[in-house]
Parts: structure tokens; sequence; C-alpha cells
């Protein structure tokens, strides 16, 4: 496999490369890289995740929502929505060779 992008053996080994790296934002930060043969995203904390996956997904629901005039509460839905449809995501880009993980579970 031929790349410019960071390559690394084990999950392990990525998630300190991250850590180590004084130009990423440990809260915000995203990195791409292949983890064995696998295309990974490793994200900070959840904090990446609502600028990059979540959030976008979650603006779109709400708005679609308000547009539509749903009835009901449209930010519990929006959020219930946003869980469901970035959980379904991560799922599908896992069967396509694709991984998300976050480096912190808090922070």
């Amino acid at each position: 496999m031929k790349t410019d992008l960071p390559q690394f053996a084990t999950l392990d080994e990525a998630i300190a490369y991250f850590q180590d790296d004084p130009d990423v934002s440990q809260k915000y930060g995203v990195m791409v890289c292949y983890v064995g043969d696998r295309f990974t995203c490793l994200m900070g904390t959840a904090m990446a995740e609502d600028n990059y996956t979540r959030g976008p997904i979650e603006a779109v629901v709400e708005k679609f929502l308000t547009e539509i005039g749903a009835p009901g509460d449209i930010d519990d839905a929006t959020l219930n929505c946003g869980a469901e449809m970035t959980g379904l995501m991560y799922d599908v880009l896992a069967e396509h060779g694709i991984d998300v993980e976050f480096v912190y579970d808090e922070f």
C-alpha cells in the first residue's frame, strides 16, 4: 500500500503518535492514517465528532424538522436521530474497511 498517510501496525501505535504530535489538538484533533491495512480516522474526543460528523448530521436533521413543522420536541428528536445516524454511518464505514476511533473517552 503506497500512501503519504502515516502507517501503523497497531491502534495503540497510532494513538501514541496522535498524542505525541504537538500540531494536533488533543480535544479537536483528527488524524487519518492506516492501522494495519485499514484506513482509520482518529478523533481526539467527541468534540471533534461534534465538529466533523455528528454535529453536521444534527444540523441537517434540525433544519429539516423545523422546515416541515414537525410536531413534538425537535431538539430531542434531533439529538436521537443524530446519534442513530452517526452510529449507523460508523458501522457502514467499518464494513467498507474504514474505522473511526476516539483517542480519549473523556477529557
